[in-house]
């Protein structure tokens, strides 16, 4: 069986949605929004259900700056709260330094990781600033939305607004703004902003049913950001034409999920500010007793150009979709899901849990007024799209099965290359045949940020972090060899990386690490015996904390 997707339909309806505005969640559009989705739905004969989620909803009223006696044009980043500050106006460029008590921080937002205006904006905070305004490295016109948060770190619990006002201005009035910031000009910036503690994030879920009791879901957001045609109408109306598409005696269950609270609406202002909609979806499913149907998740998210990303928590599902992309020509990059889709909740519970995205390529206009149909690439979307939908059939038309015993074993194999002993791998798979395979992933797939917050670079999933330990104990074994054998510069380049810090964001958990910066300085001096030494307790250390890292893993719940 193949289908046909009509991607001129499905961009006219993405289009449309673009067009009704900015759709924050909790919002009264976001509920005429969902209710016209449900009639589409329904007169596609699905049935339709909404489940409404207690969430948190930031809306800008108005944003002014303030510069002499003219008024400026900028956008409030989320979560600044209703504020007015003053100050001369001081160019620090991408980093905030010290001394800037009562004064407004002009910044470069940075160009290769847009939510660093986080701990730009706490560090300018830190320095003493009243306010930041952050240029955008990529817009001559247009605005654009990055949610700062106030407190360190990325855990899952309640966190802070904004300290201190932020605003965000385009590239050539920041240019404007630097050369006034030398003549001494003094700025206003006044925010006017709601918080809804209590709103209700709408989560709608259309379902046609099959002839066995187990489930594929596809999935998407309808909140956005500004425009959001590829972040994510694009998403939101493939749902909609697949309604329309899909003939109606599925083997498997099919659940079509238009998610809200992706971009914002973990309560209390959650540094984990996002899929807050699609976690509590997750949670009510758990509840409910019924995760155990769903075989796989698929989910469209910020596609917009080539080349296509294919992110996924199975490698028996990432092969499928790798070639199913293959067989349209696509050559796609290929990651274990992302951090920041709501695949990704789906991935903490075990699931198979894939997200098609371009987001790299989508960055200059990312959460911004650009982001409209003139940047997709149609022919792009096509292929991808149909793919996906290749891979819908298969796994809702046919008995083609990724979760079970071929799961188990393939994640078995993988723990295989990590050097972590073959006892406790047949301890694990023991446990996970009793368990379950959800059981098993959920342990082994988990987000990780390397280096600290303060340095450019995106969470990635990654497969077994905390074992990755016994990799680098490998590592650090053979530079002792070399070490020991007077071989000092062969050493160093093995040691090299294993002294960065690793962090479980979310759970906020750094993990254990062989520490080797003084085993390198030492090295570096000439001094290979008190270099040897120390390389040995460093080793040893690791191999104590891998100890422990594998029980943790074989209690976890």
């Amino acid at each position: 069986m193949r289908l046909k997707l009509d991607v001129a339909r499905l961009v006219d309806e993405a289009r449309r949605l673009s067009s009704l505005g900015e759709l924050v969640s909790g919002s009264s559009l976001e509920e005429e929004v969902v209710e016209q989705l449900r009639g589409s739905f329904e007169a596609s004969g699905w049935e339709v259900k909404v489940y409404s989620y207690v969430s948190l909803s930031w809306r800008e009223r108005y944003a002014r700056l303030q510069v002499g006696d003219l008024e400026a044009e900028c956008l409030a980043m989320p979560y600044t709260l209703s504020s007015i500050a003053e100050g001369g106006l001081v160019y620090v460029g991408p980093w905030p330094k010290e001394g800037l008590e009562g004064r407004v921080a002009l910044m470069d937002l940075n160009s290769d990781d847009l939510d660093l205006a986080k701990e730009q904006c706490l560090a300018a905070a830190e320095a003493g600033a009243s306010a930041c305004i952050f240029i955008d490295p990529y817009l001559d016109d247009g605005s654009r939305r990055i949610v700062v948060t106030g407190a360190e770190g990325y855990g899952f619990g309640r966190g802070a607004p904004s300290p201190i006002p932020c605003a965000s201005v385009t590239r050539r009035l920041g240019a404007l703004l630097r050369k006034l910031a030398e003549e001494g000009v003094k700025v206003r910036v006044e925010v006017e902003a709601e918080v809804f503690h209590g709103a209700s994030a709408r989560v709608l879920e259309a379902t046609l049913e099959g002839s066995v009791d187990e489930e594929v879901l596809v999935t998407a957001h309808h909140d956005h950001w500004l425009t959001g045609f590829s972040d994510n109408c694009l998403g939101v109306a493939f749902l909609l034409e697949l309604a329309r598409l899909l003939p109606r005696s599925p083997r498997r269950r099919v659940r079509l999920i238009s998610f809200g609270a992706e971009e914002q609406g973990s309560l209390g202002f959650s540094s984990w500010y996002w899929i807050h909609g699609s976690r509590s979806y997750v949670e009510h499913r758990a509840r409910r007793g019924d995760l155990e149907r769903v075989e796989a998740v698929l989910n469209v998210d910020v596609l917009a150009r080539p080349p296509l990303t294919v992110g996924a928590s199975d490698f028996n599902l990432q092969s499928l979709l790798t070639r199913a992309a293959e067989a349209y020509g696509l050559t796609p990059n290929v990651e274990l899901d992302n951090p920041y889709c709501d695949s990704y909740s789906f991935t903490m519970a075990g699931l198979p849990a894939c997200t098609l995205h371009s987001f790299d390529q989508c960055i200059p206009f990312y959460h911004s007024t650009k982001d409209t149909a003139e940047q997709v690439h149609v022919a792009f979307i096509r292929s991808s799209l149909s793919a996906l939908l290749d891979v819908i059939v298969k796994l809702a038309y046919r008995r083609l099965k990724v979760r079970g015993p071929r799961r188990l074993n393939s994640l078995v194999d993988k723990l295989r290359g990590l050097n972590v002993g073959q006892s406790f791998i047949s301890r694990l798979k023991r446990l996970a045949l009793v368990r379950g395979d959800r059981w098993l992933a959920s342990i082994l797939f988990k987000a990780v940020s390397e280096g600290p917050y303060s340095e450019p670079g995106a969470f990635k999933v990654s497969f077994a972090p905390e074992l990755s330990l016994a990799v680098d104990v490998k590592r650090a074994e053979e530079a002792l060899r070399l070490l020991e054998a007077d071989r000092a510069e062969e050493a160093l380049r093995a040691l090299e990386g294993l002294d960065k810090p690793k962090f479980l964001p979310g759970l906020e958990r750094p993990l254990p690490r062989v520490e080797v910066a003084e085993v390198i300085e030492l090295a570096r001096l000439g001094e290979p015996p008190r270099a040897v030494k120390k390389l040995k307790e460093a080793i040893a250390l690791a191999k104590r904390n891998l100890k422990l890292l594998k029980g943790e893993l074989l209690t976890s719940s």
